[in-house]
């Protein structure tokens, strides 16, 4: 881990925390169960679960398109950094709709049974914090954390950091939230809050 990319660092008598930034996280496209399939289309960025699809793919796209289904468009903008939406940005130089993301019924049938108007508002909901959160890692808002057990020599006056427990790929804008991950109570939550150190 690079030292440059620690952004947080807390120290009690017992124990030392760092949180940093992990760039090297995987998306939440990958490897998570998410109830959406986002369609992507840019020719220098591949953020969808399917990106500039193929012929075959666009003919399962369109099939599934036939049904009944829930579909928002997906935006970005590329200005200092890339960002996603459901909402257009209203900005025409640094951004476009760049795809969608849907779910069909029947994968919503699979998934929660029968189908109601509140369950759909439901499901728009959750499209578009799949979407949230793809923004919030495609802006850096990824962190790690390695917490250490600190051991005090008497005889030597040194400190030895032992590493108790780590984690990676939390996204989330407020990396205090971190803490809670990393900690088994509030008070040691607290604790290392109050132990802040500096950067």
């Amino acid at each position: 881990m690079n030292k440059d990319a620690i952004i947080r660092k807390y120290e009690t008598k017992n124990n030392k925390l760092i949180i940093f930034q992990d760039w090297n996280a995987e998306s939440p496209r990958v490897n998570c169960d998410n109830l959406g399939t986002f369609v992507f289309y840019h020719r220098n960025y591949a953020y969808g679960d399917i990106n500039n699809p193929t012929e075959m793919e666009l003919a399962d796209i369109k099939s599934d398109l036939e049904k009944p289904h829930e579909k928002l468009p997906v935006y970005m903008v590329d200005h200092s950094g890339i960002g996603f939406s459901t909402g257009s940005y209203n900005d025409p130089w640094d951004s476009s709709q760049v795809g969608f993301i849907y779910v069909t019924h029947d994968k919503i049938k699979h998934e929660f049974g029968h189908i109601t108007d509140e369950l759909l508002d439901k499901i728009r909901s959750s499209l578009q914090e799949e979407i949230k959160e793809l923004n919030r890692y495609a802006r850096g808002y990824v962190y790690g954390f390695i917490l250490y057990e600190l051991e005090h020599c008497p005889h030597c006056n040194n400190t030895a950091e032992i590493e108790i427990e780590n984690g990676y790929g939390h996204i989330t804008e407020n990396p205090e939230e971190i803490l809670n991950y990393a900690c088994e109570s509030e008070d040691e939550v607290k604790e290392l809050l109050a132990g802040e150190v500096k950067i």
